[in-house]
């Protein structure tokens, strides 16, 4: 069964740090977590839209996203550079499963229908089904 619905939540504009994409890569992580989707979850795909693809802060915004999908919100730094070198994620704390940064970590200059800018994260399973799927942007 697939999941897709876009859901909205409100990120501070005057702060890109990577503290709110963390929050909703955190708040995804959870709500995914909760589902009975989890175990066969295999992929997790991120894009980055608007000004956090178009600032060139793919590090800092990806490694906070990485962290807070795997609720390792203390060093998201060393959470990106694990993800690379291992090819590999704790979903939810929970799920082990592939992440190969330079695929599933995208820079998107194209705008979210909504907004600018924001964050696409979509998890699918061994068949490329999507199981869930929620775009996060900053209100204004």
């Amino acid at each position: 069964m697939t999941i897709i619905t876009t859901q909205s939540v409100m990120l501070e504009d005057a702060s890109l740090s990577g503290f709110e994409p963390m929050q909703a890569a955190s708040m995804f992580a959870h709500e995914f977590g909760q589902t009975k989707h989890l175990p066969t979850a295999v992929r997790v795909k991120v894009e980055l839209h608007g000004r956090f693809a178009a600032l060139g802060l793919k590090d800092l915004v990806g490694a906070t996203v990485i962290a807070g999908l795997q609720h390792q919100e203390q060093q998201p730094q060393q959470a990106l550079t694990k993800a690379r070198e291992r090819k590999r994620l704790h979903l939810a704390g929970r799920k082990e499963i592939y992440f190969d940064a330079a695929a599933d970590l995208k820079m998107v200059e194209q705008d979210l229908p909504t907004t600018a800018n924001g964050i696409t994260i979509t998890v699918k399973n061994v068949d490329a089904e999507i199981l869930m799927q929620r775009s996060y942007w900053l209100a204004h």
